[in-house]
């Protein structure tokens, strides 16, 4: 097999030229999609091509608005709301979080919840989801890993552990990065992680060390990804899943866990037993240096101490706060995960592990993102409209696979149609779209056990490693240097479909099989 080059081609386009902060990158595009297949597309003028893509979506939201296709116009202009916002983000006409905000403005315009005060809060109750504050909870703590150094103290730890064997490197790296990620949102810890992993891979002394760098910082990105699936807060999709969810039956922070925890797990031990075949075995570089910065690092602080206890109590609670709570006779409610959430954000600072000041360097616009995929599913279930999509997938799988095969086969054109789009649009969205989807296959096809459609996609979405827009993960490690946009894409081609396919079975092993 080929071996994948650390440098970069020198027309390749899509990084920015000046040094630009990767948080900042990773978090303005969370969502969006670069013109990064569109070769002639990026070689119009920068005015040419922002008409263009402010154009296409308002093309699409006016036809829809006066030129009638269904009977029911309340469906169609869903569908021209839902349409317009898709394009926006994904071709980032205007900014991501501009964008979100206009979601639930066109939401009450248009009517889509009826008309009055109690429209106009149905379009905005989704921006206080507890899921939202649950997130936010998420992204305190890993500001407060970030500023006290506690990730480049894992990470640096582990790497150093490895021995200098590039493979038993790698492994750390992955290791590391997928349980970063469970814990804080995985935009987030792409943020902290693929930086450092950079600094390891540009330390790399022989040639035949450097050669296989692009390996390292492709496994933690995909890691980093895959990682995501484990909790609720491992992903803004995750959490989009769990609102949805939780409206219909119970569904807590442990129940996502348990069918979480073994898709993440089982998806990075694949990716690393399909990347180490590029890999030499015997293989060596030096880490000497690692493991003299692991040395100057001392034992941990007592502000690292904290935020272990912090985060290992929160932690705690999440998974057994239910738990915890009968047995002191109170509600389970009181120990719901957003609760907890902001329960240990109160104590990281006041502790002050952190300062407000270095809260303020957190995403406020991903809740924004968050808030306006619930509206737009929202619209789409109390409309119809998402019935009308479910019916249009159920005629096409209907039609080419024989109904003896049960709902694997719909189950798994789902989860290929989001992975598709979310290549493109970026995985957030494409949960934001895809959920509210299955939520209504569903309800149109009577199948009562609603995650069995929710959870394979919810989950597939995190298996898009073929494009740098694919995940915030990914968008880093393009934007690192190290790796050519061919090389994500041939060994995206590698891990996307094995991944895809366990994630489906496997959720749908477990959800028959009652263990989640």
């Amino acid at each position: 097999m080929e071996e994948v080059s650390g440098d970069r081609d020198s027309e390749e386009e899509g990084l920015p030229k000046e040094k630009e902060d990767l948080q900042e990158l990773v978090y303005r595009h969370e969502v969006g999609l670069k013109p990064f297949i569109f070769a002639t597309f990026g070689r119009l003028s920068y005015w040419l091509r922002k008409t263009i893509r402010l154009i296409i979506p308002l093309s699409v939201l006016v036809s829809l608005t006066f030129v009638q296709i269904l009977p029911d116009m309340r469906v169609q202009h869903m569908l021209a709301i839902f349409a317009f916002v898709a394009l926006m983000w994904g071709l980032e006409s205007v900014p991501l979080p501009v964008t979100a905000l206009s979601a639930p403005v066109l939401l009450v315009a248009y009517g889509v919840f009826g008309t009055g005060r109690q429209a106009v809060v149905e379009a905005f109750v989704p921006f206080a989801d507890p899921v939202i504050y649950l997130m936010m909870g998420s992204l305190f703590m890993a500001e407060a890993f970030r500023k006290t150094g506690l990730d480049r103290r894992f990470l640096f730890f582990l790497a150093a552990r490895s021995g200098g064997n590039l493979r038993s490197l790698l492994l750390a790296l992955m290791a590391s990065a997928g349980v970063l990620s469970m814990w804080i949102t995985n935009t987030a810890a792409a943020a902290m992680l693929v930086p450092l992993v950079v600094a390891i891979s540009s330390r790399m002394k022989s040639l035949a060390a450097k050669k296989y760098g692009s390996i390292l910082i492709l496994g933690t990105g995909t890691a980093i990804t895959a990682g995501g699936m484990a909790t609720i807060v491992g992903f803004s999709g995750n959490a989009i899943a769990t609102s949805f969810l939780s409206e219909r039956i119970s569904w807590t922070f442990f129940d996502w866990m348990r069918v979480g925890v073994p898709m993440a797990v089982g998806t990075i031990l694949m990716a690393y037993l399909i990347l180490t075949r590029l890999i030499p075995k015997r293989e060596e570089v030096d880490l000497s240096w690692l493991e003299a910065e692991v040395h100057e690092m001392g034992p941990l602080s007592s502000r690292e101490k904290r935020l272990l206890g912090i985060f290992f109590a929160t932690v705690l609670l999440w998974i057994l706060g239910g738990e915890l709570a009968t047995e002191l006779g109170q509600t389970p409610e009181i120990a719901n995960a957003a609760v907890i959430s902001l329960g240990s954000a109160l104590f990281i600072f006041a502790t002050r592990t952190v300062e407000w000041e270095d809260a303020r360097a957190i995403p406020w616009e991903i809740f924004l993102i968050i808030g306006a995929g619930l509206a737009l599913g929202r619209g789409l279930l109390f409309t119809g409209a998402a019935d009308r999509i479910a019916l249009g997938m159920g005629t096409i799988v209907s039609s080419a696979v024989p109904a003896s095969l049960g709902l694997l086969p719909l189950i798994l054109f789902s989860v290929l149609l989001a992975v598709f789009f979310s290549s493109f649009l970026g995985s957030t969205a494409g949960a934001a779209i895809f959920i509210p989807v299955m939520i209504a296959v569903s309800q149109v096809f009577g199948i009562e056990n609603i995650k069995l459609l929710v959870l394979p996609v919810a989950l597939g979405v995190l298996t898009t490693y073929m494009t740098p827009t694919g995940s915030p993960p990914f968008i880093l490690v393009y934007s690192s240097g190290f790796v050519r946009r061919r090389d994500i894409f041939r060994i995206g081609s590698l891990l996307t479909l094995p991944s895809l396919l366990f994630v489906t079975l496997g959720v749908y092993l477990f959800v028959t099989l009652n263990l989640v």
